[in-house]
């Protein structure tokens, strides 16, 4: 009696194939959506890390907030000045220097990293932008050095409404004396009100797009409140924003982003 062949027949490797090519349709939208997921969470835990920040800088300052940026030549900004100041650590170099590849807690899993963004270069045109996910340099407190960062800061510039709001690198002038800077027990709503949050700005949050639509496929926003904790919003419902990216904002269009969101320290 003959020994049958042990090997396989070429219908037996179609099957094969194709219930591999079933299982990987079926897996592959799961994997993807388990990336995704864990980048988000990076995201979230870098924004915390911000948060406890934050905190220790307003405690060591009679509850001040760090200023977004200075008004002159200086270009030091809040990123900056908690690096500077020793409250985080991250990676630094000269201005111009190409996007850190490396760890940072001020860099978004889901962010680019293709270059840093100046002023000269084109605004966004919408939340999922690729401008919005793309990082811009500050300096660092005390150095020549720089640090780059993905995330924005609630700010306006000549306004106490925001909980951060750019000053003059003199206090020249009277209204950004450090005497009007915002401090943390004026926030009225905490719980609810915006601090840093996905985005590329320091100075003019309400300015064209700044929010960055980057997680969840480009959908949602993560955002630190001024109680510590950190949440995600749908970015792209509810809000449509500017008929152009250099249109500005007013508090009306930040409202809508959400109505439980607040995005100034007396709401």
């Amino acid at each position: 009696m003959k020994n049958k062949s042990q090997s396989f027949t070429l219908i037996e490797l179609l099957i094969v194939i194709t219930i591999i090519a079933v299982l990987a349709s079926l897996l592959l939208p799961s994997l993807r959506t388990a990336r995704e997921q864990a980048k988000r969470l990076s995201c979230v835990a870098n924004l915390s890390q911000i948060g406890i920040a934050m905190f220790a800088y307003a405690g060591d300052n009679d509850t001040a907030i760090p200023v977004p940026d200075y008004r002159n030549n200086s270009n030091y900004n809040w990123a900056g000045i908690l690096v500077g100041r020793s409250y985080l650590t991250a990676p630094t170099g000269t201005s111009g220097w190409a996007p850190t590849k490396d760890a940072s807690v001020f860099k978004c899993a889901s962010g680019l990293d293709d270059y840093v963004l100046t002023s000269t270069d084109a605004a966004a045109t919408s939340f999922s932008d690729p401008q919005t996910a793309r990082p811009y340099q500050g300096r660092v407190y005390g150095t020549n050095k720089y640090v780059h960062s993905w995330y924005a800061a609630n700010a306006a510039s000549g306004s106490r409404d925001y909980p951060m709001f750019r000053v003059s690198g003199d206090f020249s002038q009277d209204w950004n004396n450090w005497t009007y800077v915002p401090r943390m027990i004026y926030i009225k709503s905490p719980v609810s009100t915006v601090g840093i949050l996905d985005g590329n700005c320091s100075g003019n949050l309400y300015n064209g797009y700044r929010i960055s639509a980057r997680h969840n496929g480009a959908t949602t926003t993560n955002l630190l409140y001024w109680d510590g904790h950190v949440g995600s919003a749908v970015t792209l419902k509810g809000l449509p924003g500017p008929s152009s990216a250099g249109y500005n904002w007013s508090p009306v269009w930040l409202n809508n982003f959400n109505p439980n969101i607040k995005w100034m320290i007396t709401q």
